[in-house]
């Protein structure tokens, strides 16, 4: 019961430490490449799950997989909310503005 309760407060504690984070990135003008960040989070749980045989270091993988969870969806819906305003960087972001302001010129 002890270890579902910790796990409650910690998750508490990477949600708050993920916010200050991601909210600190944007303010600054810089993106997070949330795949990047997903990929590498989930490959490091897979591969730290297949070699580690310690209980603790089991357990902080597990926490480090959570914050990059956390922090992937976090800045995967600023991502897309940037590229839906067309305020975004990269491919997608261009071929956005692009198709909106084609949509602007062909009204129906």
């Amino acid at each position: 019961m002890t270890y579902v309760i910790l796990m409650f407060v910690v998750l508490a504690i990477l949600f708050t430490v993920a916010i200050k984070l991601v909210n600190k990135v944007y303010e600054n003008g810089h993106q997070i490449w949330s795949i990047l960040v997903g990929l590498t989070s989930f490959v490091l749980l897979i591969i730290g799950t297949i070699t580690l045989h310690n209980q603790i270091a089991l357990i902080i993988v597990q926490i480090i997989f959570m914050f990059g969870s956390i922090v992937f969806f976090m800045a995967f819906t600023r991502n897309y909310k940037l590229f839906l305003a067309g305020k975004g960087k990269g491919w997608i972001a261009d071929r956005t503005r692009k198709i909106q302001a084609l949509s602007k010129k062909h009204n129906h």
